[in-house]
């Protein structure tokens, strides 16, 4: 689904029929939308720091991917790409702060999920900031051909153990499939990567 430079991919949609099906889904979604909100944040104040320009936007199962034009240099672009999860282990620790002092539960809640949120991205896998640092990185010090090849592997172990770990959570609690929903998108992102060459920068 395409709306002008906004498009919404179907693990997006897989993730919102996963958290629809909690318990108590109502508040716990827009709890996750905030924390997942707040990090892609995080990705747009540096990439405007920067003066780069954000040509599109998808929305995927793990947050938004955002193509950018104009960052100067692969230090910056790693900045950028990391900077959503800084932004979500800050909100983790002031939520956290903010739940000690006024007894309120919603703030822990708010709290894991941005946990959650920033340590999942932190996944070495493409299209997750955590793949897209590594891949920088790499680039950076050796070639972006080993990045590639190097990124396949990664994407590939971190989708298949995504993929285990979520058909345990799913057989044993029998409605949450997030993790398998996530695993599924991360393997189907990466086949659909095979053979092609993709030389914009991606956050």
């Amino acid at each position: 689904l395409k709306i002008g430079r906004f498009k919404i991919s179907c693990g997006f949609l897989l993730l919102l029929a996963a958290l629809l099906m909690l318990p108590q889904a109502g508040s716990f979604l827009l709890l996750a939308l905030f924390a997942a909100l707040f990090h892609e944040v995080g990705h747009i104040l540096a990439v405007k720091q920067y003066g780069a320009k954000i040509d599109s936007v998808t929305l995927t199962a793990a947050g938004a991917v955002m193509h950018t034009v104009g960052l100067p240099n692969y230090l910056s672009e790693l900045f950028c790409v990391l900077s959503g999860c800084i932004f979500s282990f800050s909100l983790a620790i002031l939520a956290s702060i903010a739940g000690r002092v006024f007894a309120f539960q919603t703030a822990y809640t708010l709290s894991g999920l941005s946990l959650i949120f920033g340590i999942f991205n932190l996944l070495p896998a493409l299209p997750l900031d955590g793949g897209r640092a590594l891949h920088v990185i790499i680039s950076a010090l050796i070639s972006p051909s080993a990045a590639e090849k190097t990124l396949f592997v990664t994407s590939l172990l971190t989708a298949l153990g995504m993929l285990i770990i979520g058909t345990a959570v799913l057989l044993r609690t029998g409605s949450n499939f997030t993790l398998m929903a996530a695993g599924i998108y991360v393997l189907t992102n990466l086949v659909l990567q095979l053979g092609v060459e993709n030389n914009r920068r991606v956050i």
